[in-house]
């Protein structure tokens, strides 16, 4: 599903609002929602999804990545970014949204090799005695701010660098995955219960079997792989 997209994803979008709506008694299932409730509810909906951003779910990631220049120390990513930010190693195509969040920072050199970053606090970025320092990149920081965000390398890169910051980031929800609609349904149901004066008792119910729904649902979203421990020497 996706809020501003074909015709196809916006009837997919039509379907949940109207379902919602019917969760919670607006309209019954042989006649119309009324204009008002549907927008209303669009609202709703939008609101919770922007909401769900935070909560970083593994189909909201994204590798993308960001050419170092010399004697720069931060870059935007976001809408507004003129900076070299790409969602393709050939940067090819550019990403113009605003991370929430960063994880796992490596190094790639035009050789093609990579090697971990360090990842620091807005605190261990601040306590940097010189932030102008040049050299290889070692570590960097994440600064989400509201339009743009703001990722600082440190030290600074030096003459001639090609470097390239590769970053998984969280992205802003555009679309649902299919598996994700029922609790999508259920959860703007809940949200919008007591526009409708659903009781205590309803809008408990419709809360829980939409918690179900989420939790179904992002349990699958856990990543397929091993964990291994190594004992310390």
């Amino acid at each position: 599903m996706t809020l501003p997209g074909t015709v196809t994803e916006n009837y997919v979008r039509d379907v949940l609002l109207k379902g919602a709506l019917r969760l919670v008694g607006a309209y019954s299932s042989g006649d119309a929602p009324r204009a008002e409730q549907v927008a209303d509810a669009l609202e709703a909906l939008e609101l919770m999804i922007q909401e769900w951003q935070v909560e970083g779910f593994l189909w909201l990631k994204q590798f993308i990545y960001v050419t170092l220049v010399a004697a720069q120390k931060s870059y935007l990513i976001g809408p507004t970014s003129t900076d070299l930010v790409h969602s393709d190693s050939a940067a090819t195509t550019d990403y113009l949204q605003r991370p929430t969040r960063i994880y796992t920072p490596t190094r790639l050199t035009t050789d093609g090799y990579e090697s971990p970053l360090t990842l620091v606090t807005r605190a261990d970025y601040s306590l940097l005695t010189n932030k102008s320092n040049t050299g290889t990149v070692i570590q960097v920081y994440y600064d989400p701010q509201i339009d743009n965000g703001v990722l600082y390398v440190w030290p600074t890169p030096s003459s001639g660098v090609t470097d390239k910051i590769i970053l998984s980031v969280d992205q802003t929800i555009l679309s649902v995955p299919p598996e994700w609609l029922n609790a999508v349904k259920w959860g703007l149901a809940a949200r919008i219960a007591p526009e409708y004066g659903l009781n205590i008792s309803e809008r408990d119910r419709l809360g829980k079997e939409a918690e179900f729904l989420k939790d179904k649902a992002s349990s699958h979203q856990t990543e397929n792989a091993s964990t291994f421990f190594q004992p310390g020497r």
